[in-house]
């Protein structure tokens, strides 16, 4: 799981990669994670801030991710139980040249 906190805003988002998919999420004030992006070759699923759906949400929209959607429940505990999380800023965002 890599992480970033941006600048401007007092939240953490995470990136969970399966090797296939690649899910952008945050924790909720609520402590519910959100997903807010899904990226597989050559899609991308960009959720509107007031619509992101939860992770229950999510699964049931796309069962098919169901790996990728383990990954995160695993990474969202581990993040509520203070679990270590590995800070990768540069390499957050894959962005075209």
């Amino acid at each position: 799981m890599k992480t970033y906190a941006p600048f401007d805003r007092n939240e953490t988002w995470h990136r969970t990669d399966d090797g296939v998919v690649q899910v952008t999420w945050k924790i909720a004030s609520t402590g519910e994670a959100r997903v807010m992006y899904i990226e597989t070759e050559p899609d991308r699923i960009c959720y509107q801030p007031d619509a992101y759906p939860t992770l229950s949400e999510a699964r049931e929209q796309m069962p098919e991710l169901e790996t990728v959607w383990d990954l995160i429940r695993q990474e969202h505990g581990e993040t509520q139980s203070g679990g270590r999380a590995e800070h990768e800023h540069a390499g957050f965002f894959h962005l075209p040249y």
